[in-house]
């Protein structure tokens, strides 16, 4: 490479050696890639309670799941700093059924060990151009996936509208649209979906009240809670608010009555208050826990029933255009 004399160059001269620095980088280096950022929830909560030696024991089963779904499908993970891990893989539809494989793999690993010690990941997926070599991954499509992930809550994959828009139909089939979203230093909202990883032969996705006929969609977090209550504090006090017309009835069901917890073979129930939760006719005491799965029936209080089922692939979904 010439020597160049710095001192001599105009002002120019420079934009003009800015600029064709900048095309022969994204000549060499620049493609379209599936970008993916995962983070482990309220890592810093765990670190703070159990010490170092258990926080990096934790971080190190997040990476070590992640690395044994990301290998086969040839996929790497570029940089781990901070509670989580920035990866890469070739296409999106190999991104997006990691990360499923990643969230199935994460529920077993979670069921072999005491409640304390068990995590969720939230994860993003962006399909995207960056700046890609051996060692870094670089651009603003880089930072938008980060962004992504941070929306995200514990047990979710999010996507962005180009990474739904580059999987197949069968996984778009298992996506769900939300509400605009306003994502830190993004100037417009952005259009995000929500991949539902659960298998529906093991764990249904929609919750239907018997008595008013509503049908709640079921998000996708490791842990779903359920009561009259909508907020507290401030905040939402439930994942799913029930209620009934009659204002009496619906005083008997529990501000926070039940709550679902993701395990390998579906969802465990758990009462949270002393009253009445009955799961398909059996009696289920506060402390104790039984199966969910497609077609259970759950009755709280005796005014209320809940039929949980696996929603019509695709009756939810969204296909965006081109």
């Amino acid at each position: 490479m010439p020597t160049i004399d710095w001192d001599s160059l105009s002002f120019d001269e420079f934009v003009q050696l800015r600029d064709e620095l900048s095309r022969q980088m994204r000549r060499r280096f620049e493609r379209e890639i599936a970008l993916v950022f995962t983070d482990v929830v309220d890592s810093t909560v765990y670190f703070e309670r159990h010490g170092d030696v258990a926080g990096h024991a934790l971080l190190h089963r997040h990476e070590s799941l992640l690395r044994q779904v990301l290998e086969p499908r040839g996929g790497r993970i570029v940089d781990t700093a901070g509670d989580g891990a920035f990866c890469v893989l070739d296409s999106a539809q190999a991104a997006a059924i990691a990360l499923v494989e990643f969230q199935e793999a994460l529920a077993k690993d979670n069921a072999g060990v005491p409640p304390q010690h068990r995590f969720a990941v939230r994860c993003g997926l962006h399909w995207g151009a960056a700046l890609v070599s051996e060692t870094a991954v670089r651009g603003d499509a880089v930072n938008f996936c980060a962004r992504v992930a941070g929306s995200a809550t514990g047990g979710e994959i999010r996507l962005s509208r180009d990474a739904f828009n580059a999987l197949p139909t069968l996984l778009r089939a298992r996506c769900q649209q939300l509400p605009p979203i306003a994502l830190k230093g993004i100037a417009e909202p952005a259009t995000l979906m929500v991949l539902d990883w659960r298998d529906p032969a093991r764990f249904p996705t929609t919750a239907v009240i018997n008595e008013t006929g509503a049908e709640i969609p079921l998000p996708c977090q490791n842990r779903i809670t359920f009561g009259r209550l909508a907020e507290h504090e401030g905040r939402r006090a439930n994942d799913v608010v029930l209620s009934l017309p009659d204002p009496a009835q619906c005083q008997r069901i529990s501000r926070w009555h039940f709550e679902l917890e993701l395990s390998p073979d579906g969802f465990l129930v758990r009462p949270l208050s002393p009253a009445s939760t009955m799961v398909d006719g059996q009696p289920v005491p506060q402390g104790e826990t039984a199966l969910i799965r497609p077609g259970s029936v759950v009755q709280l209080s005796g005014v209320l029933t809940i039929s949980f089922a696996v929603a019509q692939q695709g009756s939810s979904s969204t296909i965006f255009d081109g």
